[in-house]
């Protein structure tokens, strides 16, 4: 699937999916920037990368974001590794993620999107439509709490 669009009405956009370890690598410069370079985590890649989908954002033809989504052992749509490279953060890149995750889930037949996500961007997942439902605990070193969406 290709999304694509104009935002700020100079930027072009495009969102590419790509399933399994295909898109693990197009989206394993974004992941090492932010979450080993910029936040110290030990560990990124893990067996989902392999099975799951990429959502991969680029803004001008450069690469921006990504994230990715699978149905879990409970058979429950998540969404994970999400991240915006430094440069493009703020700008409602993220929210054309999100949008773009939801729209598969809803075309996949699910009606709920969970995530684990960090307590420092609960606000940034609120406002596109989730709520916490467990305390907050720790990743590696970092505090998380753990959100779904219903639409």
């Amino acid at each position: 699937m290709l999304l694509v669009g104009l935002l700020e009405e100079i930027k072009m956009f495009n969102i590419n999916l790509i399933k399994g370890i295909k898109g693990y690598e197009i989206s394993k410069i974004i992941r090492e920037t932010v979450f080993l370079k910029e936040q110290g985590f030990k560990e990124d890649y893990d067996e989902i990368d392999d099975i799951c989908t990429h959502c991969i954002l680029y803004v001008d033809d450069q690469i921006a974001g990504c994230a990715r989504f699978f149905v879990d052992e409970n058979n429950h749509m998540k969404l994970g590794r999400f991240a915006i490279l430094k440069q493009f953060r703020k700008k409602g890149y993220g929210k054309i993620i999100v949008n773009c995750i939801t729209k598969n889930a809803l075309e996949l037949g699910y009606n709920q999107i969970y995530l684990s996500g960090q307590v420092t961007a609960v606000k940034f997942y609120e406002n596109c439509g989730f709520k916490v439902i467990s305390e907050a605990y720790l990743d590696e070193h970092c505090e998380h709490v753990d959100m779904v969406a219903q639409f």
